[in-house]
């Protein structure tokens, strides 16, 4: 469901604020998070009624801001409060919530009025209502937005990056140690090496033209403050792709204003313009933004992977924001020191959130101790054509834990993924979506603290059940079986590691190579 209003005044219309209010029972299971502008706060289970007690810190008095998405249990239907298509016309919103009451408020940003030429039409508010499944499935924030304004996409390229600041915070300054990461992604068929704060304009270029003659492109971070402005963005988004860059990822925005939407309005016709590929992190939620811009890879507004671990957080994750648009969560750290999860749980998580670019958060080194994990990530796509909620929802299982399976398909294969949250418990997953015919299965799970890959032939009649640790998971991969058929792979793609040999003297600034 989703309504919005339009205003038929001509001139310029303001707009002080709204009535627009959704009502629940008081009772009704709530899962929600305290609003501040990263969306980086923990979500909490409460009630509708309750919801308050969940962080008082984002109250004045009785009353309470919450961030979008909002998810609700009504008698065994689920409800998702959200709002889609958002943009400079308008400012984001969030609920205000007074204590006691079923009733949440849409207020709009930093209490400021907007002001749009007329007529003017608001930002849909949207409840996604029905089971998990249709929850989890639903497409409506994206479907709300208007089309495509790219008409070429063919750039527009999803995939998989190694990304070197998660688990080596100085590397991105580093010339020599991005190589390092330049080089793992060709070995294992990564699309991307991203390169985060600290990287130097002396020598980016030669890392450019290093990794695309190892058929790997280079995606480039940037501070928000250094294209803030059209001047900014002019000197900077044309040079670097005339360096060769695919993409930026740009950060630190924090904010749901109109001014703020203006500034993604301006920015996303830039990089359409240069065919420039887009990660927003430290930014606001998705609200149908991909559809209308696809060169939008994945969008943060998310407690990620770089906020410390919260396994029950990312088993809400799955019934909250990720439902909206792509999430840039950053997993799979395997090394991380004092990992409060296991190696399965961590490989699981690529397949339970999707989006369109996956940061991969781990070094070489991390992934070469765990070659089973690097046979998987080799495998992984981050473009689905069919998505299934398998098993598991937000509440606390009958064995006190919580947990989510997911099966995405691409093409012939589906791949799945199990997170478990809190007591040890046997994961099933009833393979229905699987449908007619045998199917190979290989499944990665936790043993001996490493991974291990097993394999069988099932139906879509069979149940997968695994035995999963505290805080444990594990991964999946299903091909139609054939006589011979030992694994569900398909080759790794890498270009020869001898196509440009690079010397002091050439590794300099300069156009990439067409």
């Amino acid at each position: 469901m989703a309504y919005r209003y339009l205003l038929d005044g001509i001139g310029q219309v303001p707009v002080r604020q709204e009535a627009s209010t959704f009502e629940l029972p008081t009772d009704a299971e709530a899962w929600v998070q305290p609003y501040v502008t990263s969306y980086e706060n923990e979500r909490t289970e409460t009630t509708a009624g309750a919801a308050n007690d969940a962080q008082p810190k984002t109250c004045t008095g009785d009353t309470c801001s919450f961030g979008y998405p909002t998810l609700f249990d009504v008698g065994g239907s689920y409800v998702l409060l959200t709002e889609a298509d958002v943009d400079g016309r308008y400012s984001g919103s969030h609920l205000e919530h007074r204590d006691g009451s079923g009733a949440y408020q849409v207020a709009l940003a930093d209490g400021a009025p907007v002001t749009a030429p007329g007529p003017l039409a608001t930002p849909w508010r949207t409840a996604i209502v029905g089971s998990l499944d249709t929850v989890v499935g639903s497409t409506l924030v994206d479907d709300l937005a208007p089309p495509s304004k790219v008409k070429d996409t063919s750039w527009i390229r999803p995939g998989v990056d190694d990304w070197s600041w998660l688990s080596d915070g100085d590397s991105p300054g580093n010339a020599d140690r991005q190589r390092d990461f330049v080089d793992y992604a060709a070995a294992h068929g990564l699309e991307y090496t991203l390169v985060d704060a600290g990287w130097q304009e002396s020598w980016v270029p030669a890392l450019v033209r290093y990794a695309r003659a190892k058929g790997v492109d280079v995606l480039l971070w940037f501070d928000w403050n250094d294209l803030r402005t059209q001047a900014q963005r002019d000197a900077w988004l044309p040079k670097v792709k005339a360096w060769g860059v695919a993409g930026v990822k740009v950060d630190y925005m924090y904010s749901d204003s109109q001014s703020t939407f203006q500034w993604y309005d301006a920015i996303l016709k830039d990089t359409a313009r240069l065919k420039l590929m887009v990660d927003f992190h430290g930014a606001t939620i998705p609200r149908g933004l991909q559809r209308t811009w696809p060169q939008v890879m994945s969008v943060e507004g998310v407690r990620g992977e770089e906020n410390g671990q919260n396994p029950t957080r990312d088993v809400f994750l799955a019934f909250t924001r990720n439902v909206v648009g792509s999430m840039d969560y950053t997993p799979t750290w395997f090394s991380r020191p004092g990992r409060q999860d296991t190696l399965a749980r961590e490989l699981a998580l690529p397949v339970v959130f999707e989006s369109g670019w996956t940061s991969l958060g781990d070094h070489p080194e991390g992934f070469a101790a765990h070659p089973v994990a690097e046979r998987y990530l080799e495998q992984l796509p981050t473009v689905w054509d069919e998505t299934h909620l398998v098993s598991g929802g937000p509440a606390r299982q009958p064995a006190g834990d919580r947990q989510v399976v997911m099966a995405r398909r691409s093409g012939d294969r589906w791949f799945v993924g199990g997170i478990l949250a809190g007591t040890a418990d046997t994961m099933r997953a009833p393979l229905g979506f699987l449908g007619h015919g045998r199917w190979l299965l290989e499944t990665v799970q936790d043993s001996g603290g490493d991974l291990e890959r097993t394999v069988r032939t099932v139906t879509s009649r069979d149940t997968l059940a695994v035995a999963a640790a505290h805080d444990s998971g594990f991964a999946a991969i299903a091909c139609p079986a054939a006589e011979g058929r030992t694994d569900c792979d398909t080759p790794v793609v890498t270009a020869p590691a001898t196509t440009l040999a690079l010397t002091p003297a050439t590794a300099t600034a300069g156009p990439a190579p067409a």
